[in-house]
C-alpha cells in the first residue's frame, strides 16, 4: 500500500532541483545584527507646524535658525521658498519667515516658520504667541494648539519628559535645501511667478 508520505516525497533528481544546497549556519542571524553600517539619510522635512497632538522641541542654537521668505499657494496647499528678488517681484504676497528647527517624540524634524514683524514693525498676535511657544520648546516638550477667540496659541508642557532630544549633524542651510527641495523660486520665469503676474502661460 503506497504511503501518503512517500507519495508527496519529491524525487531526488527533482528535489535536489528545486530544492538549493547551502549551508544552513548562513541563515543564522547573529546577537549583533543591529550593527550593520546603516546610515540613515534625511530625504525630507516638512515646512509647517507640528499638529496639535504632537509634543516637540526646537534647537535651542541660534545657527539652527533661517530667515526667508516664504510664498503661500492657499488654492494648491504649496509652500515655496522665493530669493528677496522674486519678492520684490510680488510685493504683498510672500512673508518674511525665520525657520526654526523641530522635533517631535518620534524623532522626526520640521522646520517651523514664525511669522516676522513688517516694514512697520507692527506684530500680530498669533506671531507673538507662536514666538513664545518656540523659545519654551528650547527647553521643554510642549505641544501647542491654537485658541482662536484668544487668537493665541494655549500650550502644554509636558513635566515628566525629560530626555533630551537627537538632533542632526547637517547644517540649517542643508536642512532647508532639503525642506525646500522642488519648492524654490529663484527665477522670474518660473510657472508660479508668471501666473501671479498675470502673464499667458503656454
Amino acid at each position: 500500500m503506497l504511503n501518503v508520505n512517500d507519495a508527496l516525497r519529491l524525487p531526488e533528481t527533482l528535489a535536489a532541483h528545486f530544492i538549493p544546497q547551502f549551508n544552513i549556519e548562513n541563515m543564522r542571524v547573529t546577537q549583533g545584527f543591529d550593527d550593520a553600517p546603516v546610515e540613515q539619510k534625511l530625504i525630507d522635512i516638512p515646512i509647517g507646524k507640528f499638529s496639535k497632538t504632537s509634543f516637540f522641541r526646537v534647537h535651542p542654537d541660534g545657527e539652527y535658525t533661517f530667515q526667508c521668505w516664504l510664498l503661500d499657494l492657499k488654492e494648491t496647499n504649496e509652500t515655496f521658498l522665493i530669493t528677496q528678488e522674486i519678492n520684490q517681484l510680488i510685493p504683498g504676497l510672500a512673508r518674511l519667515v525665520r525657520l526654526y528647527l523641530a522635533t517631535d517624540r518620534e524623532g522626526n524634524l520640521r522646520l517651523v516658520p514664525l511669522t516676522l514683524p513688517g516694514t512697520n514693525g507692527q506684530s500680530n498676535r498669533w506671531h507673538v504667541s507662536l514666538q513664545h511657544c518656540l523659545q519654551l520648546a528650547m527647553q521643554k516638550w510642549i505641544r501647542i494648539q491654537a485658541n482662536q477667540p484668544a487668537g493665541s496659541y494655549n500650550t502644554w508642557e509636558a513635566p515628566k519628559l525629560q530626555d533630551q532630544p537627537k538632533w542632526p549633524t547637517e547644517s540649517m542651510s542643508e536642512l532647508v535645501k532639503i525642506g525646500a527641495r522642488d519648492k524654490i523660486i529663484a527665477a522670474a520665469d518660473h510657472p508660479v511667478i508668471r501666473r501671479l503676474l498675470g502673464e499667458d502661460i503656454i
